[in-house]
């Protein structure tokens, strides 16, 4: 026989999440901790709202997004959009939202720089002949290596992925995109990094060093300040995890982030983060086999994104996010990034495999709804000896006109039994959604000690998903 001994109706707030910990046990985890979630980010804090959407730049067309870049002469006068859709490559006008022929680059994804010379370039590596766009023509880039991964610093190219030298990075001289052979009077050369293939190649501005990710290491390129003196640089390790995909890798806000082969690494010049205990049960569903098709972008909120293959098809997107934590989500496969101006304002721009380059902004994904969903606990409500009477739990959310809520509540350890799912119709304004309890089909209302997990999910867009709060529980002092 149980007895009951009365709390009155005392509320428990949900508040301030702390992003996902797939990891924690449930006796560990707090209630504003997520156990999972999908396409929700924080902001406005304290509450979850639905991550920004995408919107279409120009008009759909064919072949894959092989690359995206920013174009802008030295003056500063022409800024362009080129991306290559399958081998074309394309600039946009803003003007007609559209996109116009440039020439044909080939069918390969592509890395690309700016560099100044008599003209000012935008030079491209495909591991296939390069090329270069001095602004309305492309045509090839004379003696330079086939390499897949460029960057410039100090008015140099710096190249790696080089086909039959995938462990060489090349350079050539000052200012000059189109000499490459190391000479008493020049700076252009190529040094050996390590015997791991180059994955890609970047410059990290504060220590002003050139950064070269192989398959298992970080090195960094140092030379001599004296010109027409090649010979003299030389590589040091400076971080010993590498990545099997140099497009993982991002600089968000002088940190360098990228995938490793079993974490998310995090460094910033010194001590190395790895990074998995929080999205423990996302990354095991990471296919390794595809993973040549990963990609990353940095968005203008200050989060790093990652696209990775998922096991059984489709991708898994994984977010950090600096001031809160990991989340998840998925979307379309991206397989490019820049940044563009709109309106005068910096925007994110993506490309996809289906031939549709995006803004990352507005409330859809090219006009579909993005589906969200996230769980919170199982987590201990009180003390975890003693059993619950959950009399009411209430989800306050702002939606937009026509969505539809659903939220339910287990009441067991990993929320494998659901009550009936209660269908909430949208709103435009700040309102509370009341879950009828007993949650589930048992016979009695009692709730474990492990409970208070409750999923939401839409098919139509939602702008807010803000705190959530439990109460109005007794405790069961004696048993059942």
């Amino acid at each position: 026989m149980a007895l009951w001994r009365s709390l009155g109706t005392t509320e428990v707030e949900i508040g301030g999440f702390a992003g996902l910990h797939e990891h924690l046990a449930p006796a560990n985890r707090p209630l504003n901790v997520l156990s999972r979630v999908s396409n929700l980010r924080i902001g406005p804090a304290p509450a979850l709202s639905t991550r920004k959407g995408l919107t279409c730049v120009g008009e759909q067309r064919q072949g894959p997004i092989r690359g995206l870049h920013r174009y802008q002469d030295l003056s500063g006068t022409t800024v362009q959009l080129l991306a290559g859709f399958g081998p074309d490559l394309m600039q946009y006008d803003p003007e007609r939202d559209a996109w116009m022929a440039a020439g044909t680059i080939g069918d390969y994804r592509w890395t690309a720089a700016n560099i100044s010379s008599d003209v000012d370039y935008a030079v491209f590596f495909t591991g296939d002949t390069p090329k270069k766009w001095s602004g309305g023509a492309l045509t090839d880039l004379k003696n330079a290596p086939k390499g897949r991964y460029v960057v410039e610093a100090y008015q140099q190219l710096f190249v790696g992925g080089i086909v039959g030298r995938e462990n060489d990075l090349d350079f050539c001289d000052v200012a000059l995109p189109e000499v490459w052979s190391p000479k008493p009077t020049n700076d252009a050369g190529s040094i050996t990094v390590s015997n791991h293939p180059i994955k890609w190649v970047g410059f990290d501005k504060v220590q002003g060093k050139v950064l070269i990710w192989t398959t298992q290491t970080v090195e960094q390129l140092n030379g001599p300040e004296t010109p027409n003196r090649p010979g003299l640089w030389a590589v040091r390790t400076v971080c010993q995890e590498g990545t099997q995909c140099g497009f993982t890798v991002q600089n968000l806000a002088g940190t360098w982030s990228w995938l490793g082969d079993d974490a998310f690494c995090l460094w910033s010049g010194s001590t190395l983060q790895k990074v998995v205990e929080p999205i423990a049960a996302s990354f095991a569903l990471i296919d390794w086999a595809r993973i040549d098709d990963a990609s990353s972008w940095v968005t203008q909120d200050g989060e790093y994104v990652c696209c990775v293959p998922r096991v059984g098809g489709g991708v898994l997107w994984f977010v950090f996010n600096p001031a809160v934590g990991w989340f998840t989500g998925t979307g379309p496969e991206i397989t490019a990034f820049a940044m563009y101006e709109f309106g005068g304002r910096m925007q994110t721009v993506v490309g996809s495999t289906d031939g549709r380059v995006f803004m990352i902004a507005g409330d859809t994904d090219d006009g579909k709804p993005i589906d969200w969903s996230v769980e919170i606990g199982p987590t201990v409500l009180g003390a975890a000896f003693e059993k619950k009477h959950l009399l009411a739990v209430d989800v306050l959310l702002t939606s937009v006109p026509d969505a539809e809520v659903y939220a339910a509540v287990s009441d067991i350890e990993e929320g494998d039994v659901w009550s009936l799912p209660h269908i909430f119709g949208g709103q435009e304004h700040y309102g509370v959604l009341r879950i009828p309890l007993p949650p589930s089909s048992r016979s009695s209302s009692q709730i474990r000690s492990f409970g208070g997990l409750a999923s939401f999910t839409k098919p139509l867009p939602s702008t807010c998903a803000s705190n959530w709060q439990t109460g109005l529980y007794e405790q069961n002092v004696h048993g059942d």
